[in-house]
């Protein structure tokens, strides 16, 4: 709205102002019509007069002006005019009005004559006309030059001549004549200008005095006065010479510069591409360039390239004010013979990463190869010249900086990298041929020892706790259930930590570290006979049993696990249990059930693992089904099936194990329809997609046995063939390539 009223009242301003145009224009035409077209004193009805004077008139103002010559008798003149057609013409005089003939009638100027125009239709119009004697005054108010320069006698406009002098480097001065009559004329060296706030520019010459004419010519137009400027432009400077010249850095000219010399030379390594040089005039007039470039009097020139050639110079041109003397000082430039070793002193990489053969200069063919479990490689090259330069794929690498990170995403994968050296003189090269290779898994497992020091068990615990590996459980292939408690530094050599810890001999029970302590949940004391009790050490000997409020069911062949910060039971078989329900607990004592019946289906026997912040349950069996499925969950209580691993060949199980080592989830064994105990391992490093990493490792199949990641390997611990029970020992660098530990 408000938009809406500012553009109505634009409109109406628009409309007033072209109306006001249009009136004014009328009135003007109107007031053309009712005026004098001219009015002329003309010499021949007055012989007083020199010349003829012409009016000047003002048809708006209604007012005639006439300049007429100094000494004109003005008391009595004859005006002859042109007046609208029919009207007439009258003075007023005194009261009187007196008709006027053109022409003819003459009329007493010396003060402003009123005359009356009668038009046709009666209207009356009134004019003045006004009558002054030339002015005679041909004088100067004011003289100055350029930016108030001086000069000789002061100005004075009864003095008529002056001097001054000026440097060679003004070629043009700026000449400010004001006149003390308006109505005068002015002309400086020939050219017209107005009688105030006249500025003429004058050419100067050099060596020369250069005499300036300012002719004042009053308003009569014959009364003049004649100001002579006389004006002398110095000689130029013709010194072309150097006070000084320096080249950038440490560089000496030979030999020292003197002014007298203009041949130099000077030696320089190969390595710069580039000079400088400072040179200092003589003369604070005189210009200079070096190799065609201008440079200001004792700064730096712009870098002056040196190209490929060994000799060179670089001209180093003083030009004097004058424009035409010049001199040329010449530096032959000696560059030193190109460094020519294109060779590498090293090529470093990153921790874990290693090169094949040993570097050697003369080697240049190399094997870069990381880890299955390293998925970078860094390359850091390093030249046996400070100034070759390194380059990949035509990108520079600083000597002694790193390559980008060179990704090999896939294991058993490769990629061929060309490091090029050039030597200092650019045509001397050295070409590495590199290829980096993630190594592929290493399917390899060594015996650490044949028969441990325990009796050879399957449905035990194995777990890391302060620093060692420890036995806990189990039972011998004749059902006999143990109790006893072994640990040992190295997986070698053990030592019994206890014979009778307190709880009842048993196996396919669960022991996890929670808190600094061991925890032992449940288990099979004798045939049929669970348990859900919970046991609890603070150094593996000396074991307490927990008060459980509201226990779990008691079952077997359940998993335990800890997860952001609780122990959680998954699964199991019992009585009582769903053999798909989740429990968990922050101290032992008090046990929640997470959920009843899980979208996982029924299951024990199966493995349990954290990876990824997420629990993973692997495989299983409830009653004669058995399980290759994978089921994730971020909160023990949400499951998702990841994946049906019976579709890449892993064969549905129960018994099985499975540890987290080297960024991957690895499961070895178990029972197998249709195998029985099988010895083949698998891996992920995302739970969806799975390799195999052996069909059939070295160890004999086996289930109920333990998988433990301990000191940078991977273990395998007793189980049993369904025949033997085992208290063999095996290990695995699987995060290195084969036969290295």
């Amino acid at each position: 709205m408000a938009n809406s009223k500012w553009l109505r009242r634009g409109a109406q301003v628009a409309v007033l102002f072209i109306a006001t145009l249009l009136v004014l224009g009328c009135a003007g035409a109107k007031a053309r019509k009712q005026s004098f077209s001219s009015y002329n004193f003309s010499a021949v009805d007055n012989p007083g007069l020199s010349r003829d004077v012409v009016g000047s008139v003002d048809w708006m103002a209604k007012i005639v002006t006439l300049v007429v010559p100094p000494g004109t008798k003005v008391s009595s003149l004859i005006a002859t005019y042109i007046a609208p057609e029919g009207a007439s013409v009258y003075v007023r005089s005194q009261g009187s009005t007196i008709p006027q003939a053109n022409g003819a009638t003459a009329n007493d100027f010396r003060r402003p004559v009123q005359y009356l125009l009668v038009m046709e239709d009666g209207t009356e119009v009134e004019f003045v006309v006004k009558v002054r004697e030339a002015e005679t005054n041909p004088d100067l108010a004011s003289l100055t030059l350029g930016d108030n320069m001086g000069f000789s006698p002061g100005f004075s406009k009864d003095v008529e001549s002056y001097s001054t002098e000026v440097p060679y480097a003004i070629a043009e001065l700026t000449i400010r004549p004001n006149a003390e009559s308006q109505y005068a004329r002015i002309t400086i060296d020939g050219r017209a200008y107005p009688a105030r706030n006249a500025a003429a520019a004058v050419a100067l010459r050099a060596g020369e005095v250069n005499a300036i004419g300012i002719v004042v010519t009053a308003e009569d137009g014959v009364t003049t006065r004649t100001y002579t400027l006389n004006v002398k432009r110095a000689e130029p400077d013709r010194d072309s010479g150097l006070a000084d010249l320096t080249v950038g850095g440490d560089t000496v000219l030979s030999p020292a510069f003197s002014p007298d010399v203009t041949g130099y030379r000077i030696s320089v390594p190969y390595e710069p591409e580039a000079l400088t040089f400072t040179p200092t005039t003589n003369s604070a007039v005189a210009t200079v360039t070096v190799q065609g470039k201008a440079v200001a009097s004792g700064t730096e020139s712009q870098p002056i390239e040196l190209g490929t050639e060994l000799v060179t110079s670089a001209d180093v041109i003083v030009t004097a004010q004058d424009g035409t003397t010049t001199t040329t000082y010449t530096v032959t430039i000696q560059r030193a013979e190109p460094d020519r070793d294109s060779s590498l002193a090293a090529i470093g990489v990153n921790e874990g990463a290693s090169v094949a053969p040993k570097f050697t200069k003369n080697i240049t063919a190399y094997e870069i190869s990381i880890p299955n479990t390293m998925d970078t490689v860094i390359l850091t090259p390093q030249a046996s010249s400070p100034v070759a330069k390194v380059s990949v794929a035509g990108k520079i690498i600083p000597s002694g900086s790193s390559l980008e990170p060179i990704m090999l995403p896939e294991e058993d994968s490769s990629v061929d990298v060309e490091l090029l050296v050039t030597a200092q003189d650019g045509k001397t090269l050295t070409s590495y041929a590199l290829k980096v290779i993630r190594r592929p898994i290493d399917a390899t497992w060594t015996q650490a020892v044949g028969s441990a020091g325990f009796s050879g068990r399957f449905g035990f615990e194995a777990v890391v706790f302060k620093g060692r590996l420890w036995v806990i459980g189990g039972s011998s292939t004749n059902l006999d259930y143990f109790n006893d408690i072994w640990y040992s530094q190295d997986g070698v050599s053990w030592t019994r930590a206890t014979e009778n810890p307190g709880f009842a001999p048993r196996r396919n029970h669960q022991v996890v570290e929670y808190k600094g302590q061991l925890w032992l949940i449940g288990g099979e004391t004798g045939m049929y006979e669970y348990e859900n009790d919970v046991w609890t050490s603070k150094d593996g000997v000396y074991w307490t049993e927990v008060d459980v409020k509201d226990p779990f069911p008691a079952q077997v062949n359940h998993q335990v696990t800890v997860f952001k910060g609780q122990m959680w039971i998954v699964g199991g078989y019992g009585s009582e249990s769903t053999g798909h329900s989740v429990w968990s607990s922050k101290d032992g004592k008090v046990w929640t059930e997470e959920i009843h019946e899980a979208a996982f289906p029924p299951r024990d026997g199966h493995q349990l693992v954290v990876f990824k912040n997420k629990m993973w349950i692997i495989g299983g069996q409830r009653g004669s089904a058995r399980y290759a499925d994978v089921w994730s969950s971020p909160d023990g209580v949400n499951w998702t099936q990841v994946v049906d691993l019976s579709v890449s060949g892993f064969k549905p199980r129960m018994l099985h194990e499975a540890a987290v080592y080297s960024g991957r989830i690895w499961v070895s064994g178990g029972y197998v329809e249709g195998v029985g105990a099988a010895n083949d391992v698998w891996y992920t490093k995302d739970g969806v997609e799975w390799k195999q990493a052996t069909e059939s490792a070295d160890f004999v199949g086996r289930i109920g046995h333990q998988m433990v990641n301990f000191k940078g390997k991977l273990w395998i611990l007793g189980g049993t063939d369904n025949r033997v029970a085992r208290n063999d020992i095996w290990y695995s660098n699987a995060n290195e390539e084969t036969g290295s530990e």
